[in-house]
């Protein structure tokens, strides 16, 4: 069973393969959605016991953040590409 903190990191880091996973142009709402469906399953399925809360508002600012730093380092250059 992994601590609280443990937990969260590798909540954050399921998160940021997923977000790449999900993306496509547009559709942030539903791609969010996604994300938080894939990362909450996977947690459930290795036993991750975190609160519900976490995956309504803690995991939703966790991705914001996530797609924020993409939007600034991956994305902007290859938008520049293309």
């Amino acid at each position: 069973m992994l601590n609280r903190k443990t937990a969260i990191q590798w909540v954050y880091e399921i998160a940021s393969l997923v977000v790449l996973l999900v993306e496509r142009p547009g559709n942030g709402d539903q791609k969010k959605k996604e994300a938080i469906s894939i990362v909450k399953a996977l947690a459930q399925a290795f036993g991750l016991k975190l609160p519900e809360p976490f995956f309504t508002m803690g995991l939703s600012l966790i991705i914001d953040r996530i797609v924020n730093h993409l939007n600034k380092s991956l994305w902007k250059p290859l938008e520049a590409v293309g």
